[in-house]
Formats: structure tokens, C-alpha cells, sequence
């Protein structure tokens, strides 16, 4: 029996990772329970819901909850895997693991080095605390590719650890699954909103408002391009910004704010395209949803986008994120219907193959049985 230990920080609970934890701890106890045994430790309630994860219905320091993590490990007499989606507490962890002589996996979601820019003093600083992590791992999970194709560039890790390539993943839609509107105006109506009859290519895009994912880019982007539509999922403290600029380009009949949506998935087989404009990213879930759906997308170059375009079979990425840019490549696109369909058959088919939750999870058993 193998332990598989689990420490999850505030910041990456809201990041994602809470999901990914969850559902890969359901497939683990449900499928391979005789195998391994799994613990964990979240700086926040968890809506995980078995009896072996500590949980914390209040906010804990990051400090407290790292300290209960390492004495789980050091008490813990079998030999164990060890995840962290925190950086820093993967890296004190990884410590920790190293003089145990435990056996120890860690999961890197944010490469140090690769997150500045090259030649510079903290770039360097950076790369030395990126090579102690690399140095005591005895084994890496990336779970963004943009991490995993920067660290085999670095001659440290090209031969030093075992890695794999684990993606952000989510369960494939049932066969069962029926989406509960057929047409974007039937779905707007419910919304009090009238879809102008001008309108032939609709784009929709999924994130909390805030300057990361600069929305008013692509609220600008459609200023001359009559014929589109763009619905807004999400809410935060930057939508005002957004609506302002969509009312002084008089947009207001066909840019909609939605606000808070459960499960905008529901609705992406209205759309055409989807569209992500942040200024960083990892691997984000929503992209990942869209081509669940079958839903091309158009991105800004960051994270992860690249790979998940499957080298533009499924996405565009753009070259420059302003709104003269994104406007080219939207009207090129919502004049290619062909193409657009084309994509769409290709993102369900790069979801299977990359991002389903049980491919994935097949994946890092059998990394485990490596070990």
C-alpha cells in the first residue's frame, strides 16, 4: 500500500487545482483503493468528501497548514507520493521527502525561471531555486505543458529526474447529455435580451473581470464588425470598465453581460467561437471546457494556449493581444464557416486524447508503476 499525500494552498484552490484533486482522489479510491491510500490537506473547506483528508472550514495561515502537511509526512511510516500545487510548499516539502528517503513525486505548476524575463537578476535568482527544486525531486509532474517544454530546455532536468506531462483534465460529457437551448435566441430571451437578426457569427468568452483577462480588448475588437455578437460569463470588479467602453461604441445591442453562470458549459453549443484574452494563464479549465464542447477558440499567446490549439487545428493564437489584431483574425474566421466546423470536429478530438479526465488519470498510474 502507497500513501498518496495531497497539499493544496489557498491561492490554487481558486485556481483550479481543487477539481483536479478531487476528481483524481474519487478515481483513485474508487478504482485502485487496494493500491493506494490517500491523504491530504487543503488551507480551506474542500468539497472533497472522504474521511481521510484534514480539512479546515476556516482560513488557516499557509504556514500552519504547511506544518501539519510536513508532520503528517514525517510520522507517516509507509513509503508515500508526494503532490503540492504550491510552489514554495512543494519545494519545503520536497526537503522534507528527501530526508525521509521517501519516495516523491512533485507536481510543478509555475516554473520559476519561466515566468520572467531572460537575463535579468531575478531571472537568475529564479533558475538557481528552480535547479535546488529540480535537484531534490527525485521525480516531476507537470501539469501545465507550457512548464513541462521550458523545464526540458533546462540542463538540469533533461537527465536528471523522470517527468511526465499530466494535464489539467476534466470528465469527458455523458452519452446521455442533451444541452437545454437550441438556438442563442431562445437563451437570451430568458435573459430579457434580443438578439439583433444582424448578427451571424457569436463569440462568448468565460472569466471573472478583473485586468488579467482583459475583456475590454475584445469588447473593442468588435467595434467595427457589425455582424458579431459577444456574451460575457462572469462577474468581478472590473465588469463596469467593460460595460462603460461597450456603451461609448453604442455595442450595448449585442456585447451581453451575463454576470455569474453555474456551468456556462451548458451553453457553449450556441456559440461559434470562444475567446480567452488574458494577459498570463496557465492551463486554463474554461479552454478545456470549450473543447469539450467542440468549441474552436481564439487566445492570446499564454500558458498553455499554444499546445491547446493543437498547432491551430482547434484554436487560433493570437500574434499580438490588442483589439486591431484580434479583430483581423476574428473576421477572418467568422467568414470561414467551413473551417470553423472543421475545428470544431478536431477539439472534440484533442480533448479525448489530451485532456479527458481518464486518460489522464490512466496516465499517472502508470507513471506510478514506473516508480
Amino acid at each position: 500500500m502507497i500513501d498518496l499525500y495531497f497539499y493544496i494552498s489557498r491561492a490554487n484552490i481558486y485556481a483550479g487545482a481543487q477539481k483536479f484533486f478531487d476528481d483524481f482522489v474519487h478515481y483513485v479510491d474508487t478504482s485502485h483503493s487496494s493500491r493506494f491510500y490517500c491523504r491530504g490537506i487543503w488551507s480551506l473547506s474542500s468539497s472533497i468528501n472522504f474521511s481521510r483528508t484534514l480539512r479546515f472550514n476556516k482560513r488557516i495561515t499557509f504556514f500552519d497548514s504547511l506544518s501539519i502537511f510536513v508532520r503528517s509526512l514525517v510520522l507517516s511510516k509507509n513509503s508515500d507520493i508526494h503532490f503540492s500545487s504550491s510552489f514554495l510548499a512543494g519545494f519545503l516539502v520536497s526537503l522534507v521527502s528527501l530526508l525521509l528517503r521517501k519516495k516523491h513525486v512533485y507536481i510543478v505548476h509555475g516554473v520559476l525561471s519561466s515566468r520572467v524575463r531572460r537575463n535579468s537578476i531575478i531571472y537568475y535568482f529564479y533558475l538557481f531555486f528552480d535547479w535546488l527544486l529540480f535537484l531534490v525531486a527525485r521525480n516531476l509532474v507537470f501539469i501545465a505543458p507550457c512548464d513541462y517544454y521550458y523545464a526540458h530546455n533546462l540542463p538540469f532536468v533533461q537527465s536528471k529526474v523522470k517527468s511526465i506531462l499530466i494535464n489539467n483534465s476534466i470528465s469527458p460529457l455523458g452519452s446521455d447529455f442533451v444541452y437545454p437551448f437550441t438556438s442563442l435566441s431562445s437563451y437570451l430571451a430568458t435573459h430579457d435580451i434580443i438578439l439583433p437578426s444582424s448578427v451571424t457569427c457569436n463569440l462568448c468568452m468565460t472569466a471573472r473581470f478583473e485586468s488579467q483577462k482583459s475583456q475590454p480588448v475584445l469588447v473593442e475588437s468588435i467595434k467595427s464588425l457589425p455582424f458579431i455578437s459577444v456574451c460575457f460569463f462572469g462577474d468581478g470588479k472590473s465588469i463596469d470598465v467593460a460595460k462603460k467602453l461597450a456603451g461609448r461604441y453604442q455595442l450595448l445591442d449585442r456585447v451581453f453581460f451575463l454576470g455569474h453562470v453555474d456551468s456556462p458549459y451548458l451553453y457553449y453549443n450556441l456559440f461559434d467561437l470562444f475567446v480567452l484574452v488574458s494577459r498570463w494563464e496557465s492551463m486554463p479549465f474554461s479552454l478545456i471546457e470549450a473543447l469539450r464542447s467542440g468549441l474552436p477558440f481564439v487566445s492570446s499567446n499564454v500558458g498553455s494556449c499554444d499546445y491547446l490549439s493543437d498547432s491551430g487545428k482547434c484554436g487560433e493564437v493570437l500574434k499580438y493581444t490588442t483589439p486591431d489584431c484580434l479583430a483581423d483574425l476574428l473576421l477572418h474566421l467568422s467568414q470561414s464557416k467551413d473551417k470553423l466546423s472543421l475545428m470544431s470536429r478536431s477539439a472534440v478530438d484533442f480533448f479525448c486524447r489530451e485532456l479527458s479526465s481518464s486518460a489522464n488519470y490512466d496516465k499517472i498510474i502508470a507513471f506510478f508503476d514506473t516508480l
